[in-house]
Formats: structure tokens, C-alpha cells, sequence
């Protein structure tokens, strides 16, 4: 559970990051 809860903000952050690449490619 305690890896499942860490996975999730690894994926959050890894998300977070792909947006504002996708923005600056949008832009």
C-alpha cells in the first residue's frame, strides 16, 4: 500500500510535467 501510495505522486508529478511540455509545443 505504502508503494502503491508513492507510484501515484511519481505519476502525478510525471503528468504535471508532460502538460507544460505539451503547452510549450502547443505554444
Amino acid at each position: 500500500m505504502r508503494q502503491h501510495n508513492n507510484n501515484k505522486k511519481s505519476t502525478t508529478i510525471i503528468t504535471r510535467s508532460r502538460k507544460l511540455h505539451q503547452q510549450k509545443e502547443g505554444k
